[in-house]
């Protein structure tokens, strides 16, 4: 009797250490987490989306993600919770709006962005410049026109379709640009009507790297 109430005792111990394993890990999860990864995350503004989205940000890392809501049906900017980092939201008439950070050599400012993007969203144009910093699309881009302009940053975007689906045309100074399978990329020539989707390529320095969600 007493060996089988020792068992039991260390059963339900175990029980118990399993149990508070798995909520400590929910709860890690949890928040702004459980939208973004472990990151916690402060809301700045959301925006309805127009056909351009321009994006300009000088020395600030910004990760773009599809919003897991389905629901969802604006732009929302979010930055690092706790930090200093300031994000200017703009919309204006002509159908487009800006994201844009400036470089304040004394502010100080740290943290990352963070933009969620709806479900399926497309873009008549998509337009990112990075001074130094990275933009790095984990969502899937959809656009007719794509600008990407580096000048000691990191450009790291995910198009929708094939390398077929795009012509684009490269200047190339000192960085590197990789689309697709070409890790030296120059501008390739064709019939728009056959590709469908443009990318242009300006990298003074820094890297390009362009990626497609179809092979």
């Amino acid at each position: 009797m007493e060996g089988w109430t020792k068992r039991l005792l260390i059963t339900g111990i175990a029980v118990f250490l399993c149990v508070l394993v798995i909520v400590s890990f929910a709860g890690g999860m949890g928040g702004s987490g459980n939208m973004a990864g472990e990151t916690e995350w402060k809301l700045v503004q959301r925006v309805k989306p127009k056909e351009k989205l321009e994006v300009s940000f000088e020395h600030t890392n910004l990760r773009i993600r599809e919003n897991t809501s389905a629901d969802a049906a604006e732009l929302e900017v979010y930055v690092t919770k706790g930090s200093n980092r300031k994000v200017e939201v703009r919309e204006d008439k002509t159908g487009e709006v800006e994201l844009e950070t400036d470089y304040l050599p004394n502010a100080n400012e740290t943290g990352e962005v963070l933009l969620l993007l709806p479900r399926g969203i497309h873009f008549r144009e998509l337009d990112f410049s990075a001074e130094g910093g990275q933009i790095i699309s984990e969502a899937v881009l959809n656009a007719d026109k794509i600008e990407a302009d580096t000048d000691g940053g990191t450009l790291h975007l995910l198009l929708k379709g094939k390398e077929a689906d795009y012509l684009w045309e490269v200047e190339n100074e000192q960085g590197t640009v990789r689309i697709g399978t070409e890790k030296n990329a120059v501008t390739k020539h064709g019939s728009q009507a056959e590709a469908g989707h443009r990318l242009f390529v300006d990298c003074d320095k820094g890297t390009v790297e362009i990626d497609f969600s179809e092979k």
